[in-house]
């Protein structure tokens, strides 16, 4: 018995532990980007509508990501007309203080709508980013912060958002080319697209082991066809980004995914109500990241889903 008791206990020893559970593998990340949100009339009247959900068909694609993004193409500035005198909140649309096209102004309830929704981080360097001037920009991000989202393309505030997402790091860099704003001294607040932006967005990326995302504001409204001011800054952009997300066209313009980077020249709409044919089509973009414990997350592969903007208007 002993002889048989020392014998099990050497080919214990000598045995490889066959049973032992392998590590599992990091959980891939999963990040979605919309396109434009653009809150026309009809779409301001529809979020007054507390009975009617914004593009609730789409939520549940959007509540198995680990992370969503849009464009947000208005003020929040609750109160501020457009004569830029804080009045009392009317509370409905009223094209003073709520306003459509030009000089757009939302209520603070569409980015509740938004959070319900499931978005989480909102672009805010556009071309109507300052509709209300540069207080309403301040009231925007202040809006933004209490419906419980982040957002990037502010210059002084947050050009740049870095967010832990499963244990990965990302740098969410958000810009709008400077001639979208054409009869307008240099705009402030807003962080204008630069090869010097790139260079810094690029350096806090690193220091952080961040996948750098670019999310443009730029191109020709209406024309599939990208610019080639879009093209030159995505070859630049691309040389430090994992991915470059553009908006603004309000079409969608091409994808290509290669060497391991992503871009996409124009998501079109997501919430809007333009009346175009191609103005209502849309594009989900997902990207799958998988974690790298010696650096950033890299990209795993780019999956879209065609979207009607605000279906119902």
């Amino acid at each position: 018995m002993k002889l048989r008791a020392r014998i099990s206990l050497v080919l214990l020893l000598l045995t490889p532990l066959a049973s032992a559970e392998p590590k599992p593998k990091p959980a891939e990340i999963r990040i979605v980007f919309l396109g434009d949100i653009i809150p026309h009339a009809k779409v301001q009247r529809r979020v007054f509508a507390d009975d009617v959900r914004i593009h609730a068909d789409i939520k549940p694609h959007l509540d198995a990501a680990d992370f969503v993004v849009a464009n947000l193409e208005t003020p929040v500035a609750q109160g501020l007309a457009i004569d830029g005198k804080i009045r009392q909140d009317p509370a409905h649309f009223d094209g003073e203080v709520y306003t459509d096209f030009p000089r757009f102004n939302a209520h603070p309830k569409l980015l509740a709508e938004l959070k319900l929704l499931g978005i989480d981080l909102l672009g805010v360097a556009n071309n109507h980013a300052l509709d209300r001037g540069e207080l309403g920009l301040e009231m925007t991000l202040d809006a933004i912060k209490k419906a419980g989202m982040y957002h990037a393309g502010h210059t002084a505030h947050s050009p740049l958002h870095i967010q832990k997402i499963n244990g990965a790091n990302f740098a969410f860099y958000a810009c709008v080319f400077r001639n979208l704003y054409p009869s307008r001294p240099e705009p402030r607040g807003i962080e204008i697209c630069t090869d010097l932006g790139l260079q810094r967005a690029s350096k806090a990326a690193k220091t952080h082991d961040a996948a750098l995302i670019v999310f443009p504001h730029w191109g020709a409204e209406n024309t599939e066809k990208p610019t080639y001011e879009q093209r030159k800054f995505a070859k630049k952009a691309l040389e430090v980004a994992t991915a470059v997300v553009g908006h603004h066209p309000h079409v969608v313009q091409p994808s290509e995914t290669k060497d391991g980077r992503h871009l996409t020249y124009s998501l079109g709409n997501f919430i809007s109500n333009q009346q175009r044919s191609a103005q209502k089509n849309g594009l989900v973009l997902t990207l799958l990241f998988a974690p790298d414990p010696n650096g950033p997350p890299g990209l795993l592969r780019a999956s879209y889903q065609g979207t009607r903007a605000t279906p119902g208007l």
